[in-house]
């Protein structure tokens, strides 16, 4: 016969880590998109620019 122990602190905290994560992720976003944005409004007659991004 098995047992399962299931410890709803660890998992408590696991999520706790995730959502976390995904805010950090979240804001990572934005300040790349912000990035881009600003490299985009960057007058230039070369292609490379826009390569880059």
């Amino acid at each position: 016969m098995s047992v399962l122990v299931v410890d709803y602190g660890a998992l408590s905290n696991l999520n706790s880590t995730a959502t976390r994560l995904a805010s950090k992720f979240q804001k990572r976003m934005g300040d790349n998109e912000g990035i881009i944005k600003n490299l985009n409004s960057i007058p230039t007659s070369r292609g490379n620019l826009g390569n880059a991004n």
